[in-house]
């Protein structure tokens, strides 16, 4: 979900109020939207509902497109994602016609009609009750994530390359990484357990847990000052070479 130009306004938290298209945005603050988007300065409120763009649409992704759908204030008019075969399931799904679905998310990005907001309320809440005081003064944050890969479609990392299946643009998917053979194995979920696309937990839970961490901790305008990495543990053979296991600490300043 992305904003696109505009006045761009930052909204605090809100005080209870009867559901509006407005308070819906503003309910998932920090956010930043467009004046177009809430019909001020002058701007139109285009049909009253929020428009969004769906970028990555495999498991999670048309999980996330099916809460939002659920949602009756919410209109999703962009579908993206380098499977081809994917992007027409989460089309058909959320009623995008053709024209309005693609493969570079850079097309995405250049649309004028996409609203965008990030986070949720009740992280937020969490947060203000933390930086508040709630729970008295923070001293330390421990994160837990999963262990043992969860890997998926029977996969060892061990699969021998093959050709790229025709729905799949893997020129795309690879990115800016370095070109490696095709296989399924590495592809789509299972990605996450290589190190070189994103390395294990630490990048998958670990992302989420350690934002609201920082967020919480009201550190979001500094960085650690130190990290150590012990009891770090890898597989001895195969494509999938992200740490399974490991223990990190993060020191801060104060």
């Amino acid at each position: 979900m992305i904003n696109i130009g505009g006045d761009l306004r930052f909204f605090p938290m809100p005080t209870s109020v009867p559901p509006t298209r407005r308070r819906f945005l503003q309910t998932a603050v920090p956010f930043i939207v467009s004046a177009a988007t809430l019909g001020r300065a002058g701007a139109v409120s285009p049909n009253g509902k929020v428009r969004l763009a769906c970028i990555g649409v495999g498991g999670q992704g048309t999980s996330n497109l099916r809460a939002l759908m659920a949602d009756e204030r919410v209109q999703v008019v962009a579908i993206c994602d380098v499977d081809s075969q994917h992007a027409a399931a989460a089309a058909k799904l959320a009623g995008v016609p053709e024209g309005s679905v693609y493969k570079d998310f850079r097309e995405v990005l250049a649309r004028s009609d996409v609203d965008w907001r990030r986070s949720g309320m009740k992280v937020r809440m969490a947060c203000e009750r933390v930086r508040n005081g709630y729970i008295g003064e923070l001293k330390e944050i421990e994160i837990g994530v999963p262990g043992k890969f969860a890997i998926r479609g029977g996969y060892t990392g061990l699969e021998m390359p093959e050709a790229v299946p025709a729905h799949l643009d893997y020129a795309m998917w690879l990115g800016p990484a370095a070109e490696k053979p095709y296989t399924a194995a590495r592809c789509h979920f299972n990605f996450r357990w290589i190190e070189e696309y994103a390395p294990g937990y630490i990048t998958d839970w670990g992302a989420h847990f350690l934002d609201v961490a920082q967020w919480g901790a009201g550190m979001d305008e500094t960085t650690p000052t130190e990290v150590s990495a012990t009891e770090v543990k890898r597989r001895s053979a195969g494509i999938y070479d992200a740490a399974e296991s490991f223990r990190i600490e993060y020191q801060y300043n104060n």
